[in-house]
Order: structure tokens, then sequence, then C-alpha cells
């Protein structure tokens, strides 16, 4: 009974290996070697930073929940990207206003931390009662904070000139194009 989840475990990365394997192949081949090369290095760097990342997500998913005791709780379902996509917003906005376009080059990273983590204290400091917090609390007051921070980021957004494309592509996520291993590394 207990090697259930681990036959299952081991049949899910089999599957992933095979997919990853399967993801650097394609291609048209025969390819010009050194052609092949680069765009192999690059290819394995993509594949190798998109399972960085989805494992830290799956991470932080799976302490929220056994911190809290609830299999509803994540990081969307609690606030932190809503409250990180709400600081994004507002910095992209502030920087419009002061006269600076909030250039391609600028990086959202330190106010979305900046809103995840105030939206964690906030959740945090709501879902308390006589000092004690509730688990279930912590979720459904989660919940309202994700709700009221999504609906500001979209007023947000309705306020910048370009409405927000570039601070809302970078919300939506992705690999980007120099997602180079030194990036990885480094």
């Amino acid at each position: 009974m207990h090697s259930r989840p681990w036959i299952i475990l081991a049949v899910l990365v089999a599957v992933l290996v095979g997919l990853s394997w399967w993801r650097l192949s394609i291609g048209a081949h025969p390819a010009d070697p050194v052609a092949l090369k680069q765009i192999l290095s690059i290819r394995r760097s993509h594949l190798a930073s998109g399972l960085i990342v989805g494992g830290a997500l799956s991470l932080a998913g799976v302490l929220l929940q056994g911190l809290l005791r609830n299999p509803l709780a994540s990081p969307d379902i609690m606030g932190l990207a809503s409250g990180a996509g709400l600081a994004v917003m507002i910095a992209s906005y502030i920087a419009f206003t002061m006269g600076s376009q909030a250039a391609p080059g600028s990086s959202p990273l330190v106010p979305a931390l900046v809103g995840a983590f105030a939206t964690l204290a906030l959740v945090y400091a709501l879902s308390q009662r006589r000092g004690v917090i509730d688990p279930v609390s912590m979720v459904l007051v989660g919940v309202i904070i994700s709700i009221t921070a999504a609906a500001g980021t979209l007023l947000v957004q309705q306020l910048l000139p370009d409405r927000g494309l570039y601070s809302g592509r970078w919300l939506f996520g992705g690999i980007d194009e120099d997602a180079g291993w030194w990036r990885i590394g480094g």
C-alpha cells in the first residue's frame, strides 16, 4: 500500500524526463553541428530554468499547505501572487508619473517581493483572533486579499498609458530569451 505513491512519482518523473528529452530534440535534422550545439545549449538552459521555477513554485505550495495544515493553501489562494502583482503595477505607475517609462531594463523583482511580503504580513495580521492564528481564517482572509489585490492590479493597469502591457506581460510569467546558464548558476 505504501509503495503506490512512489510508483506514481517514478512514472511522473519518467514522463518528465521523456518529455524533456523530446523537447530538446525537436527541430530540423540534420542540422549544422555548430548551430545545433548553440540551439541545444539555449534549450537546455530554458529547460533547467523551467524545472527550477516549477520546483520552487510547488515547494512554496507544499510549505504553505504543511504550515497551515490546509490543502487549499497556495501562494495564489493566500494572496501572495496578487499582492506581488499589485506592487509591480504600482511601481510601474509611480515610475510613469515620475517621468520614467518603466524601462524594459528595470526589474520588477523588488516591488514583487515587497508586495508579496506585505501581503503575507497583512494576511497574518488579519487572521489572528485573540492572538491565535486560525488556519481556516487565514485561508479565507487570503482569498479576500487576493481578490482585492487583483482588482487593484486591474485598476492601476488601466491608469497606465500602455494599459500596463509591459508589466502585465511580466505578471503572466515566462522564461526569457536570455535565461542562460549564467543566470541559472549566478
